[in-house]
């Protein structure tokens, strides 16, 4: 074989490294050193075009009230960004005196009205309380079954806390709300 076939043979292995590369979601666009590709290909892991980022992205200040679904919170999410993880830190409290509620519910969705975590609390007078000594983590791309393409379309996680009988609720409260995993676009 010439060198000249050889060479031709390599720059097509180039070009298809770079393809399957680019397929993976990685910017393969303009002149790439091969060198480089190593660097590339360290990125695909298991979100192809996402690296996996930790601290906090977004948050939400603990808050309390007394309106009946007062408490709803919006959690607005950076765009391109998907959560992996929700931190809610104590405490999520719904507290009546009064007799008049037929339930309690604590609910966390997302824009999609994909509902991550509901609890209810049938009956009247009394109060119902969630992480009251821990901080509890929700998991929404886990809500969606791992599918990234489905979770990128997330832009909003809402929290709420309401009484069934849209009557007045004495109190209640919740810890701050923070997205501390995510994933953030490649470039």
């Amino acid at each position: 074989m010439a060198i000249s076939e050889t060479l031709i043979q390599l720059v097509d292995i180039r070009d298809d490294i770079r393809q399957a590369i680019a397929d993976k979601g990685i910017d393969m666009t303009g002149t790439i050193p091969l060198s480089e590709y190593p660097g590339k290909i360290a990125g695909i892991g298991d979100f192809p075009g996402y690296q996996v980022k930790t601290g906090e992205l977004c948050s939400l200040p603990a808050k309390s009230g007394t309106a009946n679904g007062g408490l709803t919170q919006t959690l607005d999410i950076p765009a391109g960004c998907i959560p992996l993880c929700v931190k809610i830190e104590p405490e999520m409290k719904i507290n009546s005196g009064k007799g008049e509620s037929p339930s309690y519910v604590f609910e966390v969705w997302d824009n999609n009205n994909k509902m991550m975590y509901r609890v209810v609390r049938n009956g009247g007078s009394g109060w119902m309380s969630a992480g009251t000594d821990s901080t509890q983590y929700i998991n929404p791309l886990g809500a969606y079954d791992g599918d990234v393409a489905q979770a990128s379309t997330i832009t909003a996680i809402k929290i709420k806390a309401s009484n069934g009988s849209g009557s007045l609720i004495s109190d209640y409260r919740f810890g701050k709300i923070s997205v501390t995993m995510w994933l953030e676009p490649l470039g």
